[in-house]
């Protein structure tokens, strides 16, 4: 049996999807397994023990909350739709905060090498979202739902 091209592109999302979420999972991770080198990286300095504390459950365990729904989300054609909305929204919530932050401390320079990688999460898995919901809608003859 021959794959079709819509289950070569039901595939490729979901591929995305699972790209997507272990990005997350190597962003929290390392927040949580060494938040002291992680957050010197960054400039962090820890002057009490609980900064640690909040560091590792705030910068990695959100990201890896994030990992975990999209990664669910990966697991079923189902739910891939789901999880691609969810990685663009996250994603470019936190783009955006980060765009408007580093303009506004100066340091646009500093913040450009997670611009790159969180502009390309936010296009493409934004832009897989609305190519699989217009996809969906048109093998169901209605609304693509975005």
């Amino acid at each position: 049996m021959r794959a079709t091209a819509q289950d070569r592109a039901g595939w490729m999302a979901r591929l995305m999807l699972l790209a997507a979420g272990l990005l997350y999972v190597l962003i929290g991770s390392k927040f949580v397994l060494d938040p002291e080198a992680a957050g010197a990286e960054s400039g962090y300095r820890f002057a009490a023990a609980v900064a640690r504390t909040n560091l590792r459950a705030g910068v990695g365990g959100f990201p890896l909350g994030v990992a975990a729904a999209l990664l669910y989300c990966a697991a079923s054609p189902a739910r891939t739709l789901a999880g691609l909305k969810l990685a663009a929204g996250v994603t470019g919530v936190v783009l955006a905060i980060r765009l408007a932050s580093a303009a506004n401390d100066g340091v646009v320079g500093d913040a450009a090498k997670l611009l790159a990688p969180e502009s390309i999460v936010t296009v493409l898995t934004g832009t897989t979202a609305l190519l699989l919901a217009r996809r969906n809608a048109a093998k169901a003859g209605g609304d693509t739902g975005i």
